[in-house]
C-alpha cells in the first residue's frame, strides 16, 4: 500500500501494518541519526535509538495515540526520540563507573531539534525535487545553487549553456520552495 499523507500512514502503523511501519522507519530515519549525532551515540547506540523509537511509538500508539487537538506530530515524535536517546544513555551510565549524568539543557535540545526538522524537510523536499527533474538540470542546480560552483564551473563540468544553468536555478529554486512549504504543512499538522 501507498500512504500519501502522514494520517494514512500513522494509520496503518496504528493497525499494525509491517509495511507502514517500514515506511515510518525509513522515513524518519534521518532525523533520528541527526538526534543520536547530536548525543553522541556510538553507532550501535544509534540502531538501538531507531529501534526503541519505533517500539515507543508502536507502545504509545496502542495506549496514548497521537492526537492533532493536543499538539503537532512533529512534537509528539521531538519527545519520543529524545527520552529514548536519554534512556540510551542512562544504560550506558549505568554499565560504565557510576558519574553523575550531566544531561543537556532542554530548551537547547528542543532549540537543536527544531534546527533538524528544517534540515529533515528541506532533505526530503531535495530528495522529491531530485525523483522528478531531470538529472542534468538537477545536478546543475546542486552544482550551482549548493556547491557554490560559478555558471562558467557548471557549464564547462554538463556542457550545458549559461542560459539552462540560470533557469534551472530559477526553476529548481522555486519548485523546491513549494515543497519545503507543502512538506511543512502536512508533517507539522
Amino acid at each position: 500500500m501507498t500512504y500519501t499523507t502522514r494520517k494514512e500512514l500513522l494509520q496503518g502503523v496504528h493497525n499494525g501494518d509491517d509495511a507502514a511501519w517500514h515506511v515510518f522507519a525509513e522515513f524518519y530515519k534521518p532525523l533520528m541519526l541527526l538526534r543520536a549525532k547530536d548525543l553522541n551515540l556510538s553507532p550501535s547506540e544509534t540502531e538501538e535509538l531507531m529501534q526503541d523509537v519505533c517500539v515507543a511509538v508502536f507502545r504509545n500508539d496502542a495506549t496514548n495515540r497521537y492526537d492533532p487537538t493536543i499538539g503537532r506530530f512533529r512534537d509528539y515524535l521531538r519527545k519520543i526520540i529524545t527520552n529514548c536517546a536519554l534512556a540510551i544513555i542512562n544504560r550506558r551510565s549505568m554499565l560504565t563507573a557510576p558519574v553523575a549524568l550531566e544531561y543537556p539543557d532542554s530548551n537547547a535540545l528542543d532549540k537543536q531539534f527544531e534546527e533538524e526538522w528544517r534540515q529533515f524537510i528541506y532533505n526530503k523536499a531535495l530528495d522529491e525535487l531530485r525523483s522528478k527533474t531531470s538529472p542534468s538540470h538537477y545536478l546543475a542546480f546542486k552544482l550551482y545553487c549548493e556547491r557554490g560552483l560559478t555558471v562558467q564551473e557548471v557549464t564547462d563540468t554538463l556542457g550545458i549553456s549559461e542560459d539552462l544553468v540560470y533557469q534551472c536555478k530559477t526553476r529548481l529554486t522555486k519548485e523546491l520552495k513549494a515543497i519545503v512549504e507543502r512538506l511543512t504543512r502536512e508533517l507539522d499538522e
